[in-house]
């Protein structure tokens, strides 16, 4: 059976405030596209990442932060999709925030990129 739930919003075609029940199957649709993308992105990096680093991916995994990390299934789906193991970090919804803010306080020490990181200066 199909898994539904409501939801309150505006109807973007009459504007007014609207209660509705939306599915599974619905939301799957509205997002399908996008996630083929993420898996797309996915594949990508690991066929542009290094030899010497895509053995510690598979063996360590692919960490998965933001929102979107959060998104029922995707887990699973990039495993099997790209039989790499998957690890949803611990409050995936904030890691991101947290690590852009850390990143802005470093940006006298940070490099652009990882053109030179053989230069990188560790404190």
């Amino acid at each position: 059976a199909d898994v539904t739930m409501w939801v309150k919003g505006r109807n973007l075609v009459s504007g007014l405030p609207e209660m509705r029940e939306i599915s599974e199957l619905e939301i799957f649709e509205a997002v399908e596209d996008v996630v083929a993308d993420i898996i797309e992105a996915i594949k990508t990096v690991l066929e542009e990442t290094p030899p010497e680093l895509v053995g510690d991916i598979y063996e360590n995994g692919v960490l998965m932060a933001g929102g979107g990390a959060m998104l029922g299934g995707l887990r699973k789906l990039v495993e099997r999709t790209l039989q790499v193991k998957c690890v949803v970090a611990k409050d995936a919804i904030h890691c991101v925030a947290k690590g852009t803010a850390i990143a802005f306080r470093k940006m006298d020490t940070l490099l652009d990129g990882f053109e030179n990181i053989a230069v990188y200066q560790f404190k």
